[in-house]
């Protein structure tokens, strides 16, 4: 099980899950996401991380609720609530996020949730 240490109402239907997971926060990388699995019976659903503290423990996730699960994360689980399944650290290409050898001068782009990736790079 894993414990929700922080959660935060950004907007009506976005909110921050800050989620004690040492295994993951010590592994994550920029770019990666997680899978959360709620309880029993509930569906994956791929959250980017947003931020990780390796010291602390923690990783972070910001949400929108736009379907069931994500509903049901927003007004069913709080701080100090524990749910199932924490899987990560992921890459869309089955890696971690990396930039070409050689690179000199990065730029990253992001808009509305699709900042998460790049804040922690």
């Amino acid at each position: 099980m894993y414990r929700i240490a922080r959660r935060q109402a950004l907007t009506p239907n976005t909110f921050l899950w800050e989620v004690e997971a040492p295994d993951v926060a010590a592994a994550a990388q920029a770019g990666q996401f997680v899978m959360v699995h709620l309880h029993h019976g509930a569906e994956r659903i791929p959250l980017t991380i947003a931020d990780y503290d390796e010291g602390v423990g923690t990783v972070t996730v910001v949400v929108q609720a736009l379907g069931r699960s994500t509903a049901e994360m927003r007004d069913h689980y709080e701080e100090g609530d524990e749910f199932a399944d924490f899987v990560a650290p992921r890459h869309a290409d089955g890696d971690r996020a990396g930039l070409p050898a050689g690179s000199r001068h990065v730029v990253l782009v992001g808009g509305g949730l699709g900042v998460a990736p790049v804040f922690p790079s």
